[in-house]
């Protein structure tokens, strides 16, 4: 019966380390992405978005050049982008991360044309309102994942 307990105890610490080993895996990879990106993350992984959602979304933010993003509102993309993901279709981690970089750019120059917090918010809903409600025809036109070449 002892034995029994200490080779319990053994996997137990070593599913401990194999999930610790993971969590520090992904907090490295994480600090590759532009800070923007990585406060988006902890915004949407406070909105409920599941692991799998997060990875696939900062994998394909990791792809995509967030220099023209500085000055935008992380909390603002990731709030539009919960909109984006509550209707009836989820989108992909590509379709995501190009969404986000769209309106981090458009958010940006908002900001620095002078526009308010709350026009620059609205502004990125209503946005990501009308490509969701136009999504299966932006597919068809740009291939899903693809959406760099549409513009909200």
């Amino acid at each position: 019966m002892r034995m029994g307990l200490k080779r319990v105890m053994v996997i137990a610490v070593a599913i401990g380390l194999l999930l610790g080993g993971f969590a520090m895996a992904q907090e490295a990879e994480d600090e590759g992405l532009p800070q923007v990106v990585r406060e988006m993350l902890e915004q949407l992984e406070q909105e409920g978005w599941t692991e799998e959602q997060i990875a696939e979304f900062a994998e394909a933010a990791g792809e995509r050049d967030w220099e023209e993003a500085e000055g935008a509102e992380p909390e603002v993309v990731a709030m539009a982008l919960q909109l984006a993901n509550q209707d009836r279709e989820q989108l992909e981690g590509a379709e995501n991360a190009d969404l986000a970089l769209e309106l981090a750019v458009m958010a940006g120059s908002m900001e620095r044309s002078g526009f308010e917090q709350r026009e620059i918010a609205r502004a990125s809903f209503e946005g990501t309102r009308d490509v969701v409600q136009n999504m299966e025809r932006i597919r068809d036109q740009v291939g899903a994942g693809d959406m760099t070449q549409c513009k909200l």
